[in-house]
């Protein structure tokens, strides 16, 4: 039956006016109807102090900075960023990698290699069925009962690199991770039971560090994975949806530990573009963005639109505001048309945070990041939502740059002190 025009006004209005109140979220930082402030002064204070707490990896990083190459330049707060990844991976994942066949891996590997060569005009068919394929093998491969990780298992870390490798929702963080595993796995028994031991120590006190500044903003996941989480099953984001506190944590703090180490680099960017997820621009029949090789390009075409006024704000950092499909982000184009001396800012929900991030960081391109102030697409809510993100953030992000400062240009006070 053919929706009346009425009935197509009313659910766009719908779309347009947020998450119903009783819609649950996984996330939401407006606690206590304020806005995103005082989340963003709480994460700068908690990320601070989980980067000097992992001081007590001084040894474990002593031993993997010998094994990298030589010339390869890593400061400690990065290394203990790939310390957190692999113990909270290992935490969540290891019983599901252990109780995966090969040959499973083998296959959903090659349909997510399928599926991204396949992101172009009039495939998207074809992608969607790929899509029901891995939803249906993540309920093989993934198993959330299996989450408590063997303490004695001497060969692990290749066992679970194989299997973040093939599961398509961390390809980033396998490609950043295979040295570590690696060194790990040519570790001996002796010395990678004391680092499995040492990193599942620092993984309880960061886990209790976030709980306590951060666990607010999250006080509706429990709920969401109980209730709505389990309705995904069979679905291409399946994983993505269930994952826990514990990895929303890492997700919020790892990216704000890559933006304070590419902070410089962002700063000095002769230019800087921000990439705006597609749940953030108004419904398809009223969007007219244009399609450019570094993403759709916002045209401002409604005032009432979040990407609109991002892309009023972002207007004279030279790069524009981008609205692009669910982590289909164009970094790989940008750094191959531009240069390595154009900044880009990418805001994201929680569980596509850091996955952002590591691909900028892996690209050479300095990346901010910035999150929503909710989920709002397909994957997290029966009814889609027009999403949001705290714009102070985004003027303080350029602010720094000599872009924009409450929507005036200033004059960049590192001249100011050179001269």
């Amino acid at each position: 039956m053919i929706p009346t025009i009425g009935q197509t006004v009313a659910k766009i209005r719908s779309i347009a006016a947020g998450p119903g109140e009783d819609e649950i979220l996984p996330y939401d930082l407006r606690r206590d109807s304020r806005d995103a402030r005082f989340f963003y002064r709480d994460l700068a204070r908690i990320t601070g102090r989980v980067i000097d707490r992992g001081s007590m990896l001084h040894d474990e990083i002593k031993s993997y900075k010998r094994s990298l190459p030589r010339g390869t330049r890593h400061v400690d707060a990065e290394l203990i960023l790939d310390f957190l990844m692999v113990g909270v991976c290992r935490r969540r994942y290891l019983g599901s990698a252990l109780a995966s066949a090969r040959g499973i891996l083998l296959v959903m590997r090659m349909v997510n290699a399928l599926r991204s060569l396949l992101y172009v005009p009039g495939m998207g068919w074809v992608r969607a069925l790929l899509g029901r394929v891995k939803g249906t093998l993540l309920l093989i491969v993934y198993r959330p009962s299996l989450d408590n990780a063997p303490v004695d298992c001497p060969i692990w870390p290749m066992i679970l690199y194989r299997w973040i490798a093939s599961v398509g929702d961390f390809h980033e963080e396998a490609k950043r991770l295979y040295p570590l595993f690696r060194h790990l796995a040519q570790a001996d028994e002796e010395t990678l039971a004391t680092f499995t031991s040492h990193i599942d120590r620092y993984i309880g006190i960061f886990e209790g560090l976030c709980e306590a500044s951060l666990g607010k903003y999250l006080r509706s996941l429990g709920p969401y994975l109980e209730e709505v989480w389990p309705r995904r099953k069979g679905r291409v984001g399946y994983l993505l949806c269930g994952k826990t506190k514990l990895e929303y944590y890492l997700n919020i703090v790892g990216a704000e530990i890559i933006g304070s180490l590419t902070l410089d680099e962002f700063n000095s960017a002769k230019e800087c573009a921000i990439y705006l997820p597609k749940c953030m621009s108004s419904p398809e029949m009223w969007c007219h963005k244009r399609w450019t090789t570094y993403g759709n390009l916002c045209m401002r075409c409604g005032i009432d639109c979040p990407a609109c006024v991002i892309s009023e704000n972002v207007k004279d950092s030279g790069g524009g505001a981008y609205i692009v499909s669910h982590r289909t982000l164009t970094h790989t184009v940008w750094e191959r048309k531009k240069g390595r001396t154009r900044g880009i800012i990418n805001v994201s929900c929680v569980p596509n945070l850091l996955t952002g991030a590591l691909k900028g960081r892996r690209l050479g391109i300095p990346v901010q990041s910035a999150i929503l102030d909710y989920c709002g697409c397909q994957h997290w809510c029966a009814r889609t939502a027009v999403t949001n993100v705290y714009l102070k953030k985004i003027r303080e992000i350029l602010s720094r740059r000599g872009r924009i400062s409450g929507g005036r240009k200033t004059v960049d006070t590192r001249k100011r002190r050179d001269s």
